[in-house]
């Protein structure tokens, strides 16, 4: 059996590290759009399996890795940076300003309504510029998030039309 396992489980792993990697560097550049941020996140769950085939495979050689001190170091480093993305680290709450994300997250849930008085637009020309931009359902009482559904690409191109 592992010897069938070794026919695909490489081959596999391989495959989904390369759309995982390709659509973290594309989501790295805010490039992505939905389908982008779907794969990646789906994709990941699916290495993750395929990783755990690939260690049952080659359990003895993982376990040289142990013995040696650098194959040791690296992958306590490896766990120990992931857990350490686990950390929270809002500026808002440790006193070191404002934070970004919390910003752009309150601006999508605003209606363009709202998105008007930042501005010296009127919500109708907000509404007009963004239909013209492609955003062909946004009304007065629409929000960014109605308009982009996550997507950070677009996110983005919304309040630049509303606010520039």
């Amino acid at each position: 059996m592992t010897l069938a396992m070794r026919k695909w489980a490489t081959p596999l792993t391989a495959a989904t590290f390369i759309i995982t990697g390709v659509t973290g560097i594309v989501l790295f550049f805010h490039s992505g759009g939905i389908l982008s941020r779907v794969a990646h996140e789906w994709i990941g769950m699916a290495i993750m399996v395929v990783f755990l085939f690939h260690i049952a495979i080659n359990w003895r050689p993982f376990l040289a890795y142990f013995k040696k001190p650098v194959g040791a170091t690296i992958m306590v480093l490896g766990v120990v940076l992931t857990a350490a993305t686990f950390v929270p680290l809002d500026q808002a709450q440790s006193g070191g300003g404002m934070n970004p994300g919390r910003l752009i997250g309150a601006l999508q849930k605003a209606p363009i309504t709202a998105l008007a008085t930042m501005t010296d637009k009127t919500a109708d020309t907000i509404v007009t510029d963004l239909q013209a931009a492609g955003f062909a359902n946004a009304t007065t009482e629409t929000t960014v998030a109605d308009l982009t559904q996550g997507d950070r690409g677009q996110i983005m191109a919304v309040l630049g039309i509303a606010l520039n």
